[in-house]
């Protein structure tokens, strides 16, 4: 008898069957690799005592300058909501257009739904629950507060963070406290100050005495919260309404923040190529014909609309539905420029995550990498896999990605085929470049740095706080968080092989573990399953097992912290074939 050594480098390998990795870990689940030593991925806790009202699909966190505690928003299908102090407020403008109202028509048209599901000429029955548009999410910090856009509200929202039970308020809309005729000539008060300038456009909406409204006015300010506009009517008073500042884009996609202090709206005002961005420093100065600010725009040269953007060393990354472009600050007097990258498809909205200065996306087939001022396909061995498994009508709408913030690992999260709600994910790691998969229903996540680990939202509209300990919140991982190999041929040449004893090495805690076997006679032949096998208290695990080629599953027994460096087979020469 001698002992072999079976040491699968590190990460999983996908084929049509385990023969089409040989000597390599073929499938798992809540597992990972640090420094080559194979883990649990750590358990998960709720963070919250009462589930939110609809689906989570963005997170975002953040600190003000002199407070210790986390702030969070959560953008969800039909809400805004901010986490501070362990009490959760739905924050959204009471008006705000919900992700999913795009999906509340009736039916569909041609070639929605299911392949053959009804007859061709035939109405559809029921909502399609398809987004055209890929509704989504976007947020980013302007100083101590946040600023986000809902795809299909379209309004550019600003977060307080020193009221943070106050709702959201669109950039440019303005509280009326008065409102007054004489003469021809409407005088408003506002609330607060409107950052309007004379001349400046605006509509007016809401007004109890409707004739005050108007759907464009020029206005003549008076100070920092009163101006006029001409308004024919009796003389008389009313109250209500709001002010719209026209010059504010409205109908955007999609908002980030860049380091030079820019407020960037894609597709900015509903055009679909349009980059555009505020005065350096002033958030309400949108004024594009100006000579003396620094808002402008740019309207890419796109075969496709704007579909969002990411921050990266050399400037930002944007994607329109086929290229990818940078923008790089330039200064004066054009402030940005913008370089053609060269085509790719981001997959979903948000299934892109910045690291170090990059960035990583879905495309539409594979993994891209952006470092550098390019971008190159990333090589996996997955590929296959995922973009086979993943829906294909769910899966550009839903799937998301993000950094993981403990480990150097990217997490990929999408629907299976069937599904309409993320239940997989993908890891790569960029620091010792390894895959892997699993099984995990999670609509967002956000990275662990601003708070001590990373925050995921579940489908149960629960948020969790992961790498947190060895506990799952009631899922069971025994079973459940597990590795198993690709086809691994024993030494030999003709015999069978007995295979009396495996010793796992270089790690700990192996009884929290259990091992099971699974040999062949020949590549054909049909296999036999032996175990699971346990670990005794001395580390060895004994087993009985007979055959030629030998894939091994190791799962977890209960929860706990153990790893495994490598395995030694114990073995011995048997029969001929």
């Amino acid at each position: 008898m001698t002992y072999i050594p079976i040491k699968l480098p590190p990460g999983i390998v996908r084929g049509a069957n385990p023969d089409d990795a040989p000597g390599r870990w073929y499938d798992g689940s809540l597992v990972r690799w640090r420094e080559g030593v194979m883990e649990p991925i750590g358990g998960w806790s709720k963070i919250m005592a009462t589930a939110l009202n609809s689906t989570a699909r963005t997170i975002h966190q953040w600190r003000r300058n002199n407070a210790p505690e986390v702030y969070t928003l959560v953008g969800t299908d039909e809400e805004l909501y901010s986490g501070y102090q362990g009490t959760w407020t739905d924050v959204a403008p009471s008006d705000l257009i919900a992700l999913n109202d795009i999906t509340s028509g009736t039916g569909g048209g041609y070639g929605s739904g299911p392949y053959g599901a009804e007859a061709y000429g035939d109405p559809r029955t029921g909502s399609t629950g398809l987004t055209p548009e890929r509704a989504a999410w976007s947020m980013a910090n302007w100083g101590e507060d946040v600023v986000a856009v809902s795809s299909t509200d379209g309004r550019l929202l600003y977060f307080d963070s020193s009221a943070p039970t106050t709702d959201a308020k669109p950039i440019g809309v303005y509280s009326i406290s008065s409102i007054s005729r004489t003469s021809n000539v409407a005088t408003v008060v506002t609330t607060e100050p409107h950052n309007l300038a004379t001349s400046d456009a605006v509509k007016i909406a809401g007004v109890t005495d409707t004739s005050f409204n108007t759907a464009s006015s020029a206005v003549t300010v008076t100070n920092p919260t009163t101006f006029t506009y001409a308004n024919t009517g009796a003389d008389g008073s009313s109250s209500g309404g709001t002010v719209q500042d026209l010059l504010v884009p409205i109908d955007n996609r999609a908002v980030i923040v860049t380091p030079e202090r820019h407020v960037v709206l894609l597709q900015a005002g509903g055009n679909m190529r349009r980059v555009g961005w505020c005065s350096r420093e002033d958030i309400t100065d949108w004024d594009f014909s100006s000579t003396t600010n620094t808002a402008g725009y740019y309207d890419l040269q796109s075969e496709t609309p704007i579909l969002n953007g990411s921050p990266v060393r050399e400037g930002t990354l944007i994607w329109s539905t086929n290229r990818v472009f940078l923008m790089r600050y330039v200064g004066l007097p054009f402030i940005y420029g913008f370089d053609d990258l060269g085509t790719s498809m981001l997959y979903a909205p948000n299934s892109f995550a910045e690291f170090d200065g990059r960035c990583v996306w879905m495309d539409n087939s594979g993994f891209m990498l952006y470092e550098g001022g390019s971008m190159r396909p990333l090589p996996c061995d997955l590929n296959d896999y995922i973009f086979s498994d993943i829906d294909p009508l769910y899966g550009p709408r839903v799937a998301h990605a993000s950094v993981n913030g403990k480990f150097d690992e990217i997490w990929f999260h999408y629907p299976s085929n069937g599904s309409t709600e993320c239940d997989r994910y993908v890891i790569w790691n960029w620091s010792e470049n390894w895959w892997s998969i699993g099984t995990l229903a999670r609509t967002a996540a956000f990275q662990a740095g601003v708070g001590s680990y990373p925050i995921m939202a579940g489908t149960d509209k629960f948020l969790y706080q992961h790498e947190d300990g060895w506990t799952y919140d009631g899922f069971n991982c025994a079973n459940n968080v597990f590795i198993a190999s690709g086809t691994i041929n024993l030494p030999g040449d003709e015999q069978s092989m007995h295979i009396t004893q495996l010793v796992p090495s270089n790690g700990g805690n192996y009884d929290l573990t259990k091992y099971t076997l699974f040999t062949r006679m020949t590549p054909n032949d049909t296999e036999r399953q032996f175990g699971p096998y346990y670990s005794r208290s001395d580390g060895y695990v004994d087993t009985r097992a007979v055959g030629r080629d030998v894939r091994i599953r190791i799962c977890a027994n209960d929860a706990g912290d153990w790893s495994i460096g490598r395995i030694r087979m114990k073995i011995a020469a048997g029969g001929r074939r």
